[in-house]
C-alpha cells in the first residue's frame, strides 16, 4: 500500500487516500488528538468559526434580555450586525493546516503498514474488494493520540444478512492479556440497522454511501476497548476479558417536541440535541408519515470543538455531575443556544411535504435539497439567524 492523499476535513479530522498497484483507492478517515496536531501541524486562523459561535452566543443573550439589555451588548450587537452585512453574509471559512513536523509522514508510514496487516487477517487479498464501488459497504477509522503512541483501528462492515454493521476495535499498543502477556487488543461487536432509527433518527434502507459513511463516523466513536494497563495479580487473571469491546450509547439531551398540519392530521415533531456523554452529536430531527405508517428523520451532525465553552482562566470547582446529559451539556454551548432560539430557527425553516408518497424533510432555501445526513452549521449559523430575528421581530 502506499499513501496516495492526505485531505483536510475540519478540525482534528482528516481523510487518507491509499492506493496500490492497479487497484482503487481506498479512504479512511483519521483522527487526531489535541496533542498530535500540537505537535505535528500548524494551524492558522483557527478562531474564526469560533469567533462566528461566540457572535451568535451575544445576540441570544442579548435578544433574551430584551429592554434591560445594558449598553455595551448592544454595541456589541450592531458591531456583529455591521460586520456581517459587511461581508455580505459569507460564513466563516475553514482554518488552513499545514505539516509543521514531518516525522508525521513515519507515524503515518507505520500505521498504514498495521492497518495492512489488520485487512489481511480479516481475508482482504487487495483493495480493490473494499473499495467504493463494492459490496459489502466498509467504514474505517484510524485514531490517533499520545503522540501516536495509543493509536487504535474501527473496522465497520455491513452485514446484511445478520441486517447489522459487524464492528471490530483493533489497538495498535500494547496492554496486558492472559497471563501478564503483552498483546494488542482486539474486541468484536454487532450494531443493529435498527439502532439507527432509534439513535440517529435515519432508517437504514434509505441511506446511500455518503449518508453511511457519515453515520459510520459517529457510530465508531462510540466503541471502545476496556483493556488492562497493570499486570494483574494471579487471583485476578479472570478479569481478564477475551473481547473487551464496550459501548457508550447515543442519549437525547435538550429537545421540543411539536405538531405538523400535513394531510389534514396533527402529526408530532421531535427535535433533540443527542450527545455521547463527553460531548455533542448533532441534532435529530423525526417525524412519523401518516400515510405510510412509518417515521422518518433527518441528522445534523454537530462539529463539538466549535461549541466548547470557553475556559474563564479561573480554577473551577468539582462538580458533582449525576448523569452523562450534564456532563454533555455544561460544557457546550448549542444545548442552551437550541433552547433559547434554535430550535424554534429549525421547526420554522423546516419544509414538510411530499416527495412521490413519501414525507420529505428539508429546510427552505436550502438550494442542495433533501439531505438525510448534514451539518447543523449549514444552517444554524450567524447568517441565517440574524436573518431569522429580522423575520420575527
Amino acid at each position: 500500500m502506499c499513501i496516495r492523499d492526505r485531505l483536510h476535513v475540519y478540525d482534528s479530522l482528516f481523510k487518507l487516500v491509499i492506493s496500490n498497484v492497479s487497484s482503487d483507492a481506498l479512504r479512511i478517515d483519521v483522527v487526531m488528538d489535541e496533542d498530535v496536531m500540537a505537535k505535528y501541524f500548524e494551524v492558522s486562523d483557527a478562531g474564526r468559526e469560533r469567533a462566528e459561535v461566540d457572535d451568535m452566543v451575544a445576540l441570544v443573550e442579548a435578544f433574551d434580555e430584551g429592554d434591560k439589555i445594558e449598553a455595551a451588548r448592544v454595541e456589541r450587537v450592531r458591531n456583529i450586525i455591521t460586520r456581517v452585512n459587511a461581508s455580505g453574509g459569507q460564513p466563516a471559512q475553514l482554518p488552513t493546516v499545514s505539516v509543521s513536523n514531518n516525522t508525521i509522514e513515519d507515524h503515518i508510514i507505520q500505521l498504514v503498514g498495521e492497518l495492512s496487516s489488520f485487512l489481511t487477517e480479516q481475508g482482504v487479498k487487495n483493495l480493490n474488494s473494499i473499495s467504493e464501488a463494492t459490496s459489502p459497504f466498509r467504514y474505517i477509522k484510524l485514531n490517533c493520540s499520545s503522540d501516536f503512541q495509543r493509536s487504535s483501528l474501527v473496522y465497520i462492515v455491513e452485514n446484511p444478512a445478520k441486517s447489522c454493521f459487524d464492528i471490530s476495535v483493533q489497538n495498535f499498543f500494547e496492554t496486558f492479556g492472559p497471563n501478564n502477556n503483552k498483546i494488542k487488543a482486539r474486541g468484536t461487536a454487532e450494531y443493529p440497522f435498527e439502532r439507527t432509527w432509534k439513535e440517529f433518527g435515519l432508517e437504514h434502507a434509505r441511506l446511500d454511501y455518503f449518508d453511511k459513511l457519515f453515520l459510520c463516523y459517529h457510530i465508531a466513536d462510540t466503541y471502545h476497548l476496556e483493556c488492562q494497563e497493570q499486570e494483574l495479580d494471579p487471583e485476578d487473571t479472570d478479569r481478564f476479558d477475551e473481547n473487551p469491546i464496550a459501548r457508550v450509547n447515543i442519549e437525547v439531551g435538550h429537545f421540543l417536541r411539536t405538531f405538523l398540519a400535513i394531510d389534514g392530521y396533527r402529526i408530532p415533531l421531535t427535535v433533540a440535541l443527542l450527545h455521547n456523554r463527553k460531548a455533542p452529536v448533532g441534532v435529530r430531527v423525526t417525524t412519523f408519515d401518516v400515510q405510510r405508517n412509518e417515521e422518518t428523520g433527518v441528522l445534523l451532525s454537530c462539529r463539538d470543538f466549535l461549541w466548547k465553552k470557553k475556559s474563564t482562566g479561573e480554577p473551577q470547582k468539582k462538580k458533582k455531575r449525576y448523569s452523562a446529559i450534564s456532563a454533555a451539556q455544561e460544557d457546550y454551548v448549542i444545548g442552551g443556544l437550541l433552547q433559547s432560539i434554535g430550535f424554534k430557527f429549525l421547526t420554522d425553516n423546516l419544509s414538510v411535504g411530499r416527495r412521490g408518497d413519501a414525507l420529505d424533510l428539508r429546510f427552505k432555501n436550502d438550494p442542495r435539497g433533501t439531505r438525510r445526513v448534514d451539518c447543523i452549521e449549514n444552517h444554524l449559523n450567524l447568517k441565517n439567524l440574524l436573518l431569522f430575528y429580522n423575520s420575527i421581530q
